[in-house]
């Protein structure tokens, strides 16, 4: 079992079953933008952009290595992570180094940037020089004018060099190089949106797949985790953060119950793992929020999921007509046990905004206009609510749970006759 959890830990380790996944399209065109340029010998510059945790990196890393195994003498690769770079100064003698592969730079700055500049402007070489900078907007400056010679000398006459950045911001380049567009040497953009949910599932699903069987695993729990990331920004390294996380936690229970093979229908990540350890990384989640509301706020969260929109929104009239309605349906009176009014429901709904949970938009037209959005899912309610007894038929409307049939327990009645025998 810990050998199991051992692998499992490391393959959810950034590093681990690193292959490229969900990335086709950006990788194709990032692939052809290289074999192009390698071919036609002739510099170009390509800035690759999007958020943390996207595969920027991993994508253009994987390029690099088929690049260096196949086309090693047609293309030279240097791959460099500008982050801690005080200045371009490091950059300069972090390319030098590895073209010419001198492990102490003695010469000054002005003299690096001579040699390199004599590498790739060489009109009697025929070998391309690939030079990626990752997190190459830590090399922002004042006037930028080092950032501006790096990515102009790409269109200098006869530049062997092929320039990749890599940053977040897809801005970047027209906020703080604005020159390059203006004077036709802008970079071709590459943007790596966030993961989506199926992206999420897939990815960790099959880093799973290459260790054991994925039937280990609860499919709630992965997809559970798929959606709250995607809710978080899509940054992958985050849902892999998470599983070694509860896998951590795994090896430290088993390891104190000396267990060695998993009981019957049990799971290595199960749902209330999954849960458990998101709402310990992302802080109070929608799940605790809801549980922490007072019944007719929940009432309120539960109506809501009913009266909502495929883009997560209602109206405040829908909203108070199907409210009512519910707190009727349970046998409960609304709102103070009192007849309901318009602004007993506003303050129980400000109880719910003022969590973040919803958004009650400015007057629309009328009142009953006004817009709600909403920021939690069916699944969170469930979770959530899901014990809670007195809330379940309206529940079972809403993901179709299976309301549990209790038996109740016949109260046997004093047998008299044997009272009198008794006495």
């Amino acid at each position: 079992m810990q050998d199991l959890l051992k692998g499992l830990s490391e393959t959810f380790s950034l590093n681990g079953a690193a292959q490229v996944i969900s990335r086709d399209s950006e990788t194709q065109t990032i692939k052809r933008f290289l074999s192009n340029s390698i071919d036609s010998k002739k510099g170009s510059a390509l800035y690759i952009c999007g958020q943390p945790g996207t595969g920027k990196s991993l994508t253009v890393t994987s390029l690099l290595t088929e690049i260096s195994l196949r086309s090693s003498k047609k293309c030279k690769v240097v791959y460099i992570n500008c982050m801690g770079f005080k200045d371009a100064k490091e950059a300069y003698f972090n390319i030098y180094q590895q073209l010419t592969k001198t492990k102490k730079v003695t010469i000054s700055v002005s003299d690096v940037i001579k040699q390199l500049e004599s590498i790739f402007f060489d009109e009697t070489s025929n070998k391309m020089m690939c030079v990626v900078l990752d997190e190459v907007d830590q090399l922002i400056s004042k006037t930028n004018a080092d950032l501006y010679r790096i990515f102009e000398w790409p269109f200098e006459k006869q530049s062997k060099m092929i320039l990749v950045g890599i940053a977040n911001a897809l801005d970047l380049v027209q906020r703080s190089l604005p020159r390059l567009s203006s004077s036709g040497r802008e970079p071709t953009l590459v943007h790596f949106a966030p993961y989506n949910r199926d992206q999420i599932y897939h990815i960790i699903y099959g880093r799973i797949e290459s260790i054991t069987d994925p039937s280990v695993c609860e499919d709630e729990a992965l997809l559970y985790l798929a959606k709250q990331v995607e809710v978080n920004n899509g940054d992958i390294r985050k849902a892999l953060d998470i599983c070694r996380q509860l896998i951590s936690v795994k090896q430290v229970d088993y390891l104190k119950q000396n267990k060695e093979d998993l009981e019957e229908d049990e799971y290595i990540i199960s749902l209330d793992d999954m849960m458990d350890v998101i709402d310990n990384i992302f802080g109070q989640q929608n799940t605790t929020k809801i549980k922490n509301l007072p019944l007719h706020g929940q009432l309120i969260v539960i109506s809501s999921l009913s009266t909502a929109s495929s883009i997560h929104s209602t109206i405040f009239g829908d909203l108070f007509k199907t409210y009512s309605l519910n707190c009727k349906s349970i046998y409960i009176d609304p709102v103070n046990k009192m007849q309901c009014n318009r602004n007993e429901f506003y303050d129980v709904l400000s109880s719910v905004t003022s969590t973040g949970l919803m958004t009650l938009e400015a007057m629309f037209k009328t009142e009953n206009q006004r817009k709600i959005t909403l920021h939690y899912n069916k699944d969170e309610v469930l979770f959530a609510l899901g014990h809670l007894k007195i809330l379940k038929p309206l529940l079972s409307e809403l993901g179709n749970i299976e309301e549990e049939e209790e038996e109740e327990e016949e109260e046997e009645e004093p047998d008299e006759d044997a009272m009198d025998m008794d006495k």
